[in-house]
């Protein structure tokens, strides 16, 4: 094989390594910037989400809440689809398993997980919104009043 010949290989080579690193990359990172996704759209489109890491948007359907070690249970919805999800870990901090929240709060939450069809998601993940990072009032008083 002569020098020319050589460079060329060692040229190939090396974008094919690129190319597989920025793959690799590009889907270890895939699950992190995954949009979330409303229930709503999960439910009308199973076939899309199934067996596939996602976030789920909503808020938790208060009546539907079951806690057992090592397995939480309820449902959430965006006010139109319900979506039963099934978590089996050990139970978020701020995850409130006695109904004894506000009747008027939302318990807003991301699921990340995967969908069993047609309406179940595995959840690994559950992320419980602050709503009060987000209110404009708080008793009457701005946020910033309240620092």
């Amino acid at each position: 094989m002569n020098k020319k010949t050589a460079k060329k290989m060692k040229l190939v080579v090396g974008a094919v390594i690129i190319f597989l690193f920025i793959g690799i990359g590009f889907s270890a990172l895939s699950g992190f910037i995954n949009p979330y996704k409303t229930v709503s759209e999960v439910i009308q489109n199973p076939s899309d989400y199934e067996n596939r890491q996602i976030q789920v948007e909503g808020y938790v359907i208060k009546d539907t809440i079951t806690w057992a070690p090592g397995d939480l249970r309820f449902s959430i919805t965006d006010g139109k689809e319900n979506l039963d999800v099934v978590y089996q870990d050990v139970l978020p901090a701020n995850f409130p398993v006695t109904k004894n929240y506000s009747d008027n709060s939302r318990l807003d939450v991301v699921v990340i997980g995967s969908l069993v069809p047609p309406s179940k998601f595995n959840a690994t993940q559950i992320l419980v919104k602050c709503p009060s990072k987000y209110e404009a009032e708080l008793n009457g008083r701005t946020q910033d009043e309240n620092i």
